[in-house]
């Protein structure tokens, strides 16, 4: 999982991941900027978070690049 937005309306730089073996997960170090309906994809072992949202509903316009 990726930003959001919490059930308060706050916008988040959460990065959490799944492990599926044991059904928990885990809250990675934080995205630079937050956002919320980012898109998201993994390429070489890096997660690369794209466009959104961010404060005052601005567009975001940065990628970042997300080596865990």
């Amino acid at each position: 999982m990726v930003g959001g937005l919490s059930d308060g309306g706050v916008i988040l730089s959460t990065v959490e991941v799944y492990n599926p073996a044991n059904n928990t997960w885990r809250k990675l170090s934080p995205l630079l900027t937050s956002g919320f309906t980012l898109a998201a994809g993994a390429i070489n072992g890096k997660l690369y978070v794209v466009g959104g949202y961010g404060n005052a509903n601005a567009y975001l316009t940065n990628t970042q690049v997300y080596t865990p």
